[in-house]
């Protein structure tokens, strides 16, 4: 990604401000993605903070805003007391803590100024996801290979779907392979 390739000293200014969008289908990856970069770069910050949950803390209206600038307040500047009252306290207590400190923080969002598409694995990549945990190996057993790349080219290239299934499959024997197989493709017609 060539976000990681910048490097520390790649924005134009010392006060640059960038928002990067990671956007793709549900469980497709960008939790993680998000996650990996952030535990890559974080180290070049004086303070950062990763905000998982997003849309499920602003849901909640202003009490899950407010939240998540607490949260964002905490984790940035190393502390556990802060509270904010309101929104637009929140909001002015944020830029004045946080104005002149380099900080990371890894969000949803919109208005980004670079968008990243996380698309689907292709078919070698699943099968080698799969497998990994369905055998704790890349490649299936030779019994299994069969039903392996069945399923796996059913279920598609999505990372959440294909590490539940083959964990869900990992240690049982054949006939609850096809067994499972069957119902999934039941549940899709």
């Amino acid at each position: 990604m060539p976000l990681l390739k910048r490097g520390k000293g790649s924005s134009k200014r010392k006060d640059d401000v960038r928002f990067i969008g990671i956007y793709g289908a549900g469980g497709i990856g960008k939790t993680t993605i998000a996650k990996a970069i952030f535990n890559q770069i974080f180290q070049h910050f004086e303070g950062c903070c990763f905000l998982a949950d997003i849309r499920v803390e602003a849901s909640e209206k202003h009490a899950g805003i407010v939240t998540l600038q607490e949260e964002l307040l905490c984790e940035t500047l190393g502390s556990t007391n802060i509270i904010v009252d309101n929104v637009n306290s929140g909001v002015d207590l944020i830029k004045e803590k946080l104005c002149s400190k380099k900080v990371l923080t890894i969000g949803l969002g919109s208005g980004m100024d670079e968008k990243y598409n996380v698309t689907e694995l292709n078919n070698d990549e699943s099968l080698h996801l799969f497998c990994w945990h369905a055998f704790e190996n890349p490649v299936p057993s030779r019994d299994y290979e069969e039903i392996s790349k069945d399923i796996v080219a059913y279920i598609g290239g999505v990372p959440s779907a294909l590490i539940a299934m083959g964990s869900s499959l990992f240690g049982k024997h054949k006939p609850v392979w096809r067994s499972t197989f069957e119902k999934l493709k039941a549940v899709s017609s």
